[in-house]
C-alpha cells in the first residue's frame, strides 16, 4: 500500500473513532487514543512530505542546471554559465508561478501556430487545444508524486 494511501485509510479511521466517541463510555480516555492517533498520521504526514520535498527540489534545480550545462555544452570545454544560472534562478523565484506557467503555455500556443502553418491550416480554426488543462494535470500528478515520493512506473495520460 501507498503511503498516502495509508494515511487516507488513518484519517478515516480517526473520523469513524470521533463519530463513535458521541457513543464512549470513557470520553477522556477515547478522547486520548483518538489524539495519539491524530498526532501519528501527521507525523508521518510531515515525515513523507518534508524528506521528499526537499529531494524532489533539489532533483528539479539540478535536472535543470545539468540541461543548462549540455546546452552551454560546458562538456565540451565551454565556459561554465554560473552567471546566467544564478541570474535564471533567481529571476524564476522572484515570480509568481502564474507569470512562469504563462510563459510555458505562449510557447506551445506558438508550436501549434507554427505547425498550422507548416501544415497550410492556419487560420482554419482559432481554437486551441486546452493546453493549459494538460499542464494543469502534468504538475498536479508530480506534485502529487513529489508530496508522497513516489514516482515510480507512474505515466501521465493526456
Amino acid at each position: 500500500m501507498k503511503p498516502y494511501q495509508i494515511i487516507k485509510k488513518q484519517n478515516q479511521v480517526i473520523d469513524s473513532l470521533k463519530y463513535e466517541l458521541k457513543f464512549a463510555k470513557d470520553k477522556v480516555k477515547s478522547s486520548i487514543r483518538i489524539n495519539a492517533l491524530i498526532d501519528g498520521s501527521n507525523c508521518l504526514n510531515e515525515l513523507l512530505t518534508q524528506d521528499y520535498q526537499t529531494d524532489a527540489l533539489n532533483r528539479l534545480l539540478y535536472a535543470l542546471i545539468y540541461e543548462w550545462l549540455l546546452q552551454f555544452k560546458v562538456g565540451e570545454g565551454k565556459e561554465i554559465p554560473l552567471t546566467y544560472m544564478m541570474h535564471n534562478l533567481r529571476e524564476d523565484l522572484q515570480h509568481h508561478s502564474d507569470h512562469k506557467k504563462a510563459q510555458i503555455l505562449d510557447i506551445l500556443k506558438s508550436n501549434y501556430d507554427y505547425n498550422l502553418i507548416k501544415d497550410n491550416k492556419f487560420g482554419l480554426s482559432n481554437n486551441y487545444p486546452n493546453f493549459e488543462e494538460l499542464l494543469n494535470e502534468i504538475t498536479t500528478n508530480l506534485k502529487e508524486d513529489i508530496k508522497y515520493g513516489i514516482r515510480k512506473n507512474r505515466y501521465i495520460s493526456y
